[in-house]
């Protein structure tokens, strides 16, 4: 299945990015442990299907947010699940 990412954003990641590798992009900023706060600085964009953003806490906990757009079954699924 083929995601379209509007343009706007693709064109803001690469000028964040540090591209390190064909499979993702390195981004530095302020990210912060979804487990237990702690605040990391490098976070990836994995290009692949997944568009996910990923970072890695020094305890060793693995944060992540999807950045992919969500299909229309996933959105009707999620709105019949609601009801």
């Amino acid at each position: 299945m083929s995601v379209e990412i509007p343009k706007s954003l693709i064109d803001w990641l690469n000028k964040l990015a540090k591209p390190t590798s064909p499979e993702y992009a390195e981004y530095s900023g302020k990210y912060n442990c979804q487990e237990c706060g702690i605040p990391v600085t490098r976070a990836r964009f994995w290009y692949n299907e997944s568009k996910d953003m990923t970072w890695k806490c020094s305890e060793g906990h693995l944060s992540k947010v999807s950045l992919r757009k969500p299909s229309k079954a996933e959105v009707k699924a999620r709105y019949v699940g609601e009801k």
